[in-house]
């Protein structure tokens, strides 16, 4: 259960940076991805690296990343 409540929160929190991404200044979007991957090197380096933590890595970062790319195109 634990896991499905992680992954509605992540996925609330992608829709409100995708709205917010579109009236906040084109900076605002590199936030988040500068945030998301100090926090990810944090986890890694605490808790040793893993094949599962760089997935995330990479995957969040793509994620948040298209985002912001998206809502620069979409002005």
């Amino acid at each position: 259960m634990s896991d499905i409540k992680n992954v509605i929160i992540a996925a609330i929190a992608v829709g409100i940076l995708s709205l917010l991404e579109r009236y906040l200044p084109r900076w605002f979007g590199s936030l988040p991805c500068l945030a998301f991957l100090i926090y990810m090197i944090y986890i890694m380096v605490s808790r040793g690296p893993s094949w599962t933590g760089l997935l995330v890595l990479v995957l969040g970062e793509g994620l948040l990343l298209s985002i912001w790319v998206e809502a620069l195109v979409a002005r």
